[in-house]
């Protein structure tokens, strides 16, 4: 193999590898608005809090409930 050959290969061997590093830090981090406590008002006002509850709003990003 000359050494052009050597050098394309190690070049597209390189890149595949870091395309492949950065789909999984992708994946496997979480996104942004969830990891800062992130609230979603309609769940918040429907579900998020327990029975007998009235529905909650979203205070600085964590749903409270008013009981």
């Amino acid at each position: 193999m000359t050494k052009a050959k050597m050098m394309r290969w190690s070049v597209a061997a390189a890149a595949a590898a870091s395309l492949v590093f950065g789909t999984t830090q992708v994946f496997a981090a979480p996104g942004a608005q969830k990891a800062a406590g992130w609230c979603e008002p309609y769940q918040c006002a429907t579900t998020g809090c327990p029975e007998g509850c009235g529905p909650g709003t979203c205070v600085r990003g964590e749903c409270e409930c008013f009981c």
